[in-house]
């Protein structure tokens, strides 16, 4: 009983590092809506945030490998988050976008917007599926 009540904080802890990628950026966007009165979103803000859900996902796969509960979904989830966040940084760098030799305009927009969209996609599933996962650390 001691140690399901131990995981089950330790799983809440992991799950809400999850979160701080996807909220940190609606945050300050709605910090800057009511000080300056413009809506601004970092779309690539979650994307630097990246090592949160890194390690919020891979905590709580531990926690639930440990206790013998099934985290396939989440690391699916975490895996194609971070497929995604990879293939998206080494485009920027083959293209020339990541050193500022090729300006974001055109199909390098598109590409790099696609795989950032799905990355949040990704992460928010990994957030999803680390919250899901807690109720099955009660049974």
């Amino acid at each position: 009983m001691y140690r399901d009540k131990i995981a089950k904080i330790i799983g809440t802890v992991f799950s809400a590092l999850t979160v701080l990628p996807l909220a940190i950026p609606v945050f300050l966007s709605l910090l800057v809506l009511v000080t300056r009165g413009k809506f601004l979103y970092d779309f690539f803000m979650p994307a630097e945030l990246f090592v949160f859900t890194l390690v919020g996902g891979l905590g709580v796969i531990v926690v639930l490998a440990l206790m013998k509960k099934d985290f396939r979904r989440l690391a699916v989830a975490l895996s194609l988050a971070l497929l995604n966040l990879i293939v998206s940084q080494v485009y920027a760098n083959v293209s020339g976008l990541a050193h500022g030799s090729t300006e974001l305009t055109g199909t390098h927009l598109f590409i790099v917007s696609t795989f950032i969209v799905l990355y949040h996609f990704f992460a928010f599933l990994v957030v999803f599926e680390s919250f899901r996962s807690l109720k099955f650390l009660r049974s």
